[in-house]
């Protein structure tokens, strides 16, 4: 595979991981989006001076 083939599959991967909490794989609860955005983006949630942004990306 190539690099950006590589890349992709591990976004795929964690994105399951995380849709998989609560059954479906295959789409985030706003649950489960909020954990993705607070563990594997941290950095862009505590950074946003917008307390909102990340309800209005759901």
């Amino acid at each position: 595979p190539t690099e950006t083939e590589r890349c992709i599959e591990s976004l795929l991967a964690v994105f399951q991981r995380y849709a998989g909490r609560e059954g479906d794989n295959c789409t985030l609860s706003k649950k489960e989006f909020l954990a993705f955005m607070n563990t594997e983006l941290a950095a862009f949630t505590k950074n946003q001076k917008d307390p909102g942004v990340v309800d209005r990306m759901m």
